[in-house]
């Protein structure tokens, strides 16, 4: 018993397809299921989304609680510097989101005070290194082949630092070129 019915075509797609795709479709396809996936990740572990949450929310609550003390009991001026330079800390803490954030926020002085201007202009340029062991380790994943193969000589500690990576200084081992690593 046939379940097609007999004069029904069947699609079927010649053996030297002329089909193509446009690189920006595939790339939004890859966007979306990258989207896709990630909420997926969250909808199946809800008690990491609280945690990072309640971390947010306990983190920035204290602080603004310390500024309405401050408000309160008429010392607002003279804390203002040192909740300024608490922002900088939690905002680091947070880590490269805020950061981000804090990096665009601190180039418009017609948003903050001068105060937490010149605190949040510091995460421009002085972000503390992570550990030159997972930078590595990160490297050889992504180019899939040992730091020892590939190159002859890498910094021990970043030349620079920043919110999103860190660079290194490398010698590529195939052709002795100096090269930065991010």
């Amino acid at each position: 018993m046939s379940l097609l019915h007999p004069s029904a075509p069947i699609p079927s797609f010649p053996a030297t397809s002329t089909l193509s795709f446009h690189p920006k479709s595939i790339t939004r396809a890859t966007t979306r299921l990258a989207c896709f996936q990630n909420s997926l990740n969250y909808k199946r572990r809800p008690p990491i989304l609280l945690r990072r949450l309640l971390q947010i929310g306990v983190t920035f609550g204290k602080w603004f609680g310390d500024r309405y003390v401050d408000t309160v009991m008429d010392r607002t001026d003279q804390m203002f510097e040192i909740r300024a330079a608490e922002l900088w800390k939690i905002l680091v803490e947070l880590g490269p989101a805020y950061i981000k954030i804090a990096q665009a926020v601190s180039s418009r002085p017609d948003l903050i005070p001068p105060s937490y201007l010149d605190e949040l202009s510091l995460l421009q340029d002085r972000i503390t290194p992570f550990s030159t062991e997972v930078a590595l380790n990160t490297i050889e994943q992504e180019l899939g082949l040992p730091i020892d193969e590939l190159f002859s000589e890498i910094s021990p500690e970043p030349i620079a630092a920043a919110s999103l990576g860190q660079v290194y200084q490398a010698r590529l081992r195939c052709s002795g070129q100096v090269i930065a690593v991010n």
